[in-house]
């Protein structure tokens, strides 16, 4: 009874139009997604915060490694959705750095250490990460990981309609309106 009441609601559900959905990135040499909304990274987050800053945007620093499982969900399938890339194009001025690169990064206190190490001093354990930077370097919100497309979008909201304000991040989406 409860399977056939299941598929009788199932069928009586709405159809929806399918979702236009971007193309899945082409990846670089060294395997890392080629987003056209993510700026290319300068190799000193306080140019990086500078660039945002002119920009009137909050920072999102996402660090990445390859291969990475989640990196390639979070690439392949929340983000090909065209009205999020498009909030994050418009809110955001975002840069990948390599979780556990080699190159030399410069952080926002000026310390010159490689992306891993920059990584590590910033506590990124895992990938992806996403760090919001405010204007003057304050981190107001981390996302740990790959958290699927809904949460994902709440995540830039609750930085872009300035919820840490009011709440921590489980809190300000049980009260947002519905």
């Amino acid at each position: 009874m409860l399977r056939r009441s299941f598929l009788l609601g199932l069928m009586a559900a709405p159809l929806t139009a399918p979702v236009a959905v971007a193309a899945v990135p082409a990846v670089d040499t060294k395997g890392f997604h080629i987003e056209d909304w993510l700026g290319p990274p300068t190799g000193d987050l306080r140019r990086d915060l500078e660039h945002a800053r002119a920009a009137n945007k909050v920072l999102a620093v996402f660090w990445e490694a390859t291969p990475c499982v989640y990196c390639d969900e979070l690439h392949v399938k929340a983000l090909r959705d065209p009205t999020m890339r498009e909030y994050v194009a418009q809110r955001f001025h975002s840069v990948r750095y390599d979780r556990l690169g080699k190159g030399p990064l410069i952080d926002f206190n000026g310390a010159e250490r490689s992306e891993r190490d920059t990584a590590l001093a910033h506590r990124v354990l895992g990938t992806p990460t996403i760090e919001f930077r405010l204007a003057d370097a304050r981190e107001v919100m981390r996302v740990p990981g790959y958290l699927g497309f809904n949460l994902l979008r709440s995540s830039f909201e609750y930085v872009d309609e300035g919820g840490y304000r009011q709440a921590g991040f489980a809190k300000w989406l049980q009260q947002r309106p519905r």
